[in-house]
């Protein structure tokens, strides 16, 4: 047996939210608080901070705390820290 045959599966129904837009909607409110704290800041460049941050996550099997650790960095980089 496969270790990803482990991993539960669930089935989106009527009315759930798919994978995709989970991930549109967790990369809107990162941009969203960014674009908040720093309104200087020109948007391509902090989108781009934000998809790089996001993609340096692509292979995770945990998930649950990426848009925090994102955020972070996305704040740390735009301070000039």
């Amino acid at each position: 047996m496969s270790p990803e045959s482990l991993i539960p599966t669930v089935q989106a129904g009527p009315g759930s939210v798919s994978t995709a837009e989970h991930n549109e909607r967790t990369v809107a409110s990162v941009l969203e608080t960014l674009y908040q704290q720093f309104p200087q800041a020109d948007p391509g460049p902090v989108k781009a901070l934000v998809d790089q941050g996001f993609a340096e996550f692509a292979g995770a099997r945990v998930t649950t705390y990426v848009p925090v650790l994102v955020l972070r960095a996305c704040q740390e980089q735009l301070r000039g820290a």
